[in-house]
């Protein structure tokens, strides 16, 4: 059996430091714990917890001498690795105090620690959020995915796994960071990046988990260490989930409802969950009163657009499909994996155009470069504007705001826009002629506007290019 213990710091967040503490208490041999003289007995309160009575002698606090608060956490930090010199645990799990375990969680951190195999690993950060997911931080490193669990991030925030070899290496303190408050008041207190900065210049390996095992709790969202940047950037309290779970959304007219239960009965063994919108359809197909299935009646106001329903409800991969299309059965696998390939901030797609660089006259035309997903295409292509229908994306990186969809048959150009606003790259992906199957409906959105395109091309022109 493994032995492991956790180390905290707490300055006066007594509702998270006790729900962490109740749900953290049967995982460890030992909780070192420094409070930075919190306006409350931590020690009494812990103690309140009415925890089984085996667990409290494994609990040890000390308080600093004096409240060091953002400007001197180097100190508490120093103090709180000088408690766990004497020690040699397995494992040492550094937890912030405003932070819940996920379900799991340390089962899940141990395997992706000893899974790294390389001599010079040093630590695994815990705690993955939106904001600098997969983005160099404090070093000039560019992160990359190990696999779709594990990224070298070179950089380490205080949330993490790691072995005694770590305190040996940083002596058991923290030099003091350098940092003009004066100039910045809202700077971090600088710890993180020292912690860093000293690991990579001993050309240590650092890693971080993909799926974050940590979430904030409310007083993490409230917290005053970098607050303006919290306010400015909410990205920074979003942990990365990438749920695996799997979601289709199709937009169908009701001249296609036998083409759509093909293209449903494709895509059911695939996916946990397809949302049908059933434009200016009078009731509901029986097939689609499935388990999977969620399926209304709609009005066809945003037309195509209605695909997009659900596509910010959770975590999930969105797969956004046509009822025209027959998906063969390692389509979403497929898409998966390219999202994967593309670092996960990515929509992938079959079908798209790369368009000229300047207001455009005709939408339809007027593109340098037209990839089509019922024709052979061997590169993975950076583009413009993605065919929705052949598309997929994870949404802890994309949203979907559809009540801002004003105009019908043109979600193309709004998940385009979408994407533009968010920073998401577009790719064409590889793919045969005959990976789809196409089930030749009687009239599409092409034939309703190749030839009178006005709409689409000033959508594009102000929501794309930003140009009236």
């Amino acid at each position: 059996m493994k032995t492991t213990a956790a180390i905290i710091t707490t300055y006066n967040r007594k509702n998270s430091l006790c729900k962490l503490i109740q749900a953290i208490a049967k995982d460890f041999n030992k909780i070192y714990i420094i409070d930075d003289c919190s306006n409350y007995d931590v020690r009494e309160t812990i103690r309140s917890l009415k925890l089984p009575p085996k667990f409290y002698p494994g609990i040890i606090i000390q308080r600093t001498p004096t409240h060091n608060g953002k400007k001197k956490y180097y100190k508490t930090v120093s103090q709180l690795f000088k408690m766990i010199r004497g020690t040699n645990y397995d494992y040492y799990f550094m937890i912030p105090d405003d932070m819940l375990p996920v379900k799991g969680w340390k089962k899940t951190a141990i395997e992706a620690w000893e899974a790294i195999q390389h001599p010079a690993k040093i630590c695994l950060n815990l705690y993955s959020e939106k904001s600098r997911f997969l983005k160099p931080c404090w070093t000039q490193f560019q992160p990359r995915l190990i696999d779709d669990k594990i990224i070298l991030s070179q950089w380490m925030d205080l949330c993490f796994i790691s072995e005694k070899k770590i305190f040996d290496i940083l002596a058991y303190q923290i030099p003091e960071p350098q940092i003009d408050w004066k100039a910045n008041p809202n700077m971090s207190s600088g710890v993180g990046r020292s912690i860093t900065r000293t690991l990579n210049g001993n050309e240590l390996l650092l890693f971080q988990i993909v799926r974050s095992l940590f979430i904030p709790q409310a007083e993490a969202i409230e917290s005053q260490m970098n607050k303006n940047q919290r306010i400015l950037n909410p990205e920074i309290n979003q942990p990365i989930q990438l749920s695996k779970k799997r979601i289709a959304g199709i937009a169908s007219l009701a001249a296609r409802e036998k083409l759509l239960e093909k293209t449903v009965k494709s895509l059911l063994p695939q996916v946990d969950q397809i949302n049908i919108s059933l434009n200016n359809y009078t009731q509901i197909p029986k097939f689609c009163k499935h388990p999977k299935i969620n399926a209304k009646l709609t009005d066809n106001k945003i037309g195509d657009s209605y695909k997009f329903t659900g596509a910010n409800q959770e975590s999930a991969y969105f797969f956004t499909c046509d009822d025209d299309l027959i998906y063969p059965p390692n389509y979403c696998s497929y898409l998966i994996s390219q999202i994967i390939k593309n670092q996960y901030r990515a929509i992938v797609s079959l079908h798209g155009r790369i368009m000229k660089p300047k207001p455009i006259a005709h939408y339809y035309k007027d593109h340098t470069h037209r990839i089509h997903c019922l024709h052979d295409y061997q590169n993975t292509t950076l583009i413009d504007v993605p065919g929705s229908g052949v598309a997929a994306w994870h949404t802890d990186f994309l949203k979907i705001e559809i009540t801002k969809i004003i105009t019908p048959n043109m979600g193309d150009i709004w998940l385009a826009k979408f994407a533009k606003q968010q920073q998401i790259p577009i790719f064409a992906i590889p793919h045969q002629k005959d990976f789809l199957t196409y089930l030749h409906p009687l009239q599409t959105i092409y034939d309703d506007h190749h030839q009178n395109d006005a709409v689409q091309t000033m959508l594009y022109n102000s929501e794309i290019l930003n140009q009236k």
